[in-house]
């Protein structure tokens, strides 16, 4: 899988929440899942820049990576 940065999230995120794109626009451009986007969304919302945070090198299940 491949591993996105924090960076790299927080401005998908932004996008999403902002309204300037949707999800599945993203998806289609990024070649992520929808499904994995919105968890970040989801983690967005709730935490805010914080979300990915403090991850570092440990790997969530379904969130770090992206196959």
């Amino acid at each position: 899988g491949k591993v996105y940065d924090i960076a790299y999230k927080n401005e998908v995120c932004k996008k999403v929440v902002s309204g300037g794109m949707s999800v599945p626009q993203i998806s289609k451009e990024t070649g992520i899942s929808e499904q994995t986007l919105y968890q970040w969304v989801q983690r967005y919302r709730k935490s805010g820049e914080t979300a990915f945070a403090g991850s570092g090198h440990v790997l969530l299940e379904n969130e770090e990576t992206v196959d």
